[in-house]
Order: C-alpha cells, then sequence, then structure tokens
C-alpha cells in the first residue's frame, strides 16, 4: 500500500515539474496583495518571471480601486520600458557587419544567339553526267537458206548508196 502511495506522489510530482511555467497575471498582482504579501515581494515576483505588463489609465484605476499600492502600479507601468532596456543591454553595442550571402550555385542564363545568314546564289561549274540516248544500229538484212541470198523484202542494201 505504502509503495502505491510513494507511486502516486512521484508521478504526481513529475506531472507537476513538466508543467510549463505561467507568467505572473494582473489577477495573481491582485490576490496576492489582497493575501497580505509585501509591494517588495510583488515587484521582485513581476522581475522574477520578466512579465510586461502594458497598462492604460482605466487599467491603473481598477488596479487601485482592487487594492495594489502606487509603488507597484508604477512598477508595472515600467514593466515594458525596463525590458526593453535589457534587450538593449544584452545586445552588443557593435554588430559586426554580416558577411555578404552567396547565393547558392544559380544556373547562368542560357544565351541564344540567332545568326542570320544571307546566302546569296553564285554560279559555278559543277561536273554533271548527263547520259545521251545511244544511236540505234540499224536492223541487220536476214538471209535466206544456204545460200545467202536476201529475203524479197530487203533488196536494197542499206549502207551502200545507190547510184544516181
Amino acid at each position: 500500500m505504502s509503495s502505491l502511495r510513494s507511486l502516486l506522489i512521484a508521478a504526481a510530482l513529475v506531472l507537476a515539474a513538466a508543467l510549463p511555467a505561467q507568467a505572473v497575471t494582473l489577477r495573481d498582482l491582485v490576490d496576492l496583495s489582497k493575501s497580505g504579501l509585501s509591494d517588495e515581494i510583488l515587484i521582485a515576483l513581476v522581475e522574477a518571471e520578466r512579465s510586461v505588463f502594458h497598462l492604460n489609465a482605466a487599467d491603473v484605476q481598477e488596479l487601485k480601486r482592487q487594492g495594489l499600492s502606487d509603488r507597484v502600479l508604477l512598477h508595472l507601468l515600467r514593466t515594458p520600458a525596463i525590458r526593453e532596456d535589457a534587450a538593449r543591454a544584452e545586445a552588443p553595442a557593435y554588430a559586426p557587419e554580416p558577411e555578404p550571402r552567396v547565393p547558392a550555385r544559380t544556373p547562368s542564363p542560357q544565351v541564344v544567339v540567332i545568326d542570320r545568314v544571307e546566302t546569296i546564289a553564285v554560279p559555278v561549274y559543277l561536273p554533271i553526267y548527263v547520259p545521251s540516248p545511244r544511236p540505234e544500229k540499224p536492223e541487220k538484212p536476214v538471209y535466206w537458206g544456204w545460200g545467202g541470198k536476201r529475203r524479197p523484202d530487203s533488196w536494197k542494201d542499206p549502207d551502200r548508196r545507190s547510184p544516181r
């Protein structure tokens, strides 16, 4: 039974530690002031939490009516300026100039060259083979039989010219 109780206590502590810390609110400050805490403790709580309060006139009147002292109200009004001064103090007085950023390798722009070429026709002799038709050979005379006589329709010899 005691081991179960210690286990539950350990789980509760782990869960409580895991919860994120919340900044102090105006409602928390009013409640703590009503419970009797001094002004120094309230100011220390605001400083420890690094809370920033942007108060207007209506907020200041309401907080005064609820019981916050003038000293705490004055500190709450100064929190934006205090935080800005702290931020400036943390920043180095001289910040070196950042090195110029070299862009990642960007592809060079493509260059398109349009070359306009004017062509001029120039007559040039080119030896070209042109086939010419073959002259037809005259038909040879047809001979009859064994004696070498000509056929009756081929009496003239085409190679010889007739006498005039």
